[in-house]
């Protein structure tokens, strides 16, 4: 159960506008999920310049804050309370975060580098599955 604090807002289920509003208004997105195979909400997260803090027990988010340079993990509570207070409190830190979750989402995500991968992807089913 998420603690009442005047800083976390529980939203629920939100409208696409809303959601976006809401990503707009944040300094940090948390994802505490174990159990991603593709954050959305990370994608988006950046997409939009927004660092995220992810839970380290998820190895797929994990090596994503690794490969995007977009967001820090936590094992635990207590390296979730130094992991949030050290991006609230460091704006440069944020701002660096987020720009590189940006990047990796226009260089891994956009529709050019999709269909590209797509196309790799079938010439090599192709070539093996025409090889003697």
């Amino acid at each position: 159960m998420l603690p009442s604090h005047p800083r976390i807002a529980r939203l629920g289920w939100l409208g696409e506008q809303e959601k976006f509003d809401a990503f707009a208004a944040a300094d940090v997105v948390v994802v505490p999920s174990r159990y991603e195979s593709l954050s959305i909400v990370a994608l988006e997260a950046w997409r939009l310049g927004k660092p995220v803090l992810v839970n380290a027990g998820c190895d797929v988010l994990r090596g994503q804050c690794l490969r995007s340079g977009g967001g820090l993990w936590y094992d635990g509570y207590a390296e979730f309370r130094e992991s949030l207070r050290m991006l609230l409190d460091h704006a440069d830190l944020r701002a660096r975060l987020g720009a590189a979750g940006r990047a990796f989402v226009d260089r891994e995500y956009a529709w050019a580098a999709v269909e590209a991968k797509y196309r790799e992807l079938a010439e090599r089913a192709f070539v093996h599955s025409t090889s003697p």
